[in-house]
């Protein structure tokens, strides 16, 4: 959540969410084991408390399909690839195809 707040410049506060889930689910297993008297996995309280807390956040903001669909992969723009139209990778039958004006920009 802190590199989803990071690329968004610290506009969203998902991380703040994320942390006070982390916290309610620590407390929460730690309040059920000292009841019970018997170990407990903590994850089995620490996740769904940390992921919904972060959902109840986007949703409230109506954010929750921006953050389900986020990535921080980078994205190539097709005029930084360098070929020459089509061209086939050697054994792994993989091909790049080009935008026509990309290509005659290239020419």
């Amino acid at each position: 959540m802190l590199r989803h707040d990071v690329s968004r410049s610290f506009r969203s506060k998902y991380f703040q969410s994320a942390f006070g889930g982390y916290v309610l689910g620590l407390a929460s297993t730690i309040a059920i084991m000292n009841h019970f008297q018997a170990a407990q996995p903590a994850l089995l309280y620490i996740v769904p408390a940390m992921l919904g807390c972060v959902a109840i956040h986007a949703a409230v903001k109506g954010e929750l399909l921006m953050l389900f669909h986020w990535s921080e992969a980078v994205e190539v723009p097709p005029a930084a690839v360098e070929t020459e139209g089509k061209e086939e990778a050697a054994g792994s039958g993989a091909s790049v195809t080009l935008d026509s004006k990309a290509v005659k920009k290239q020419l």
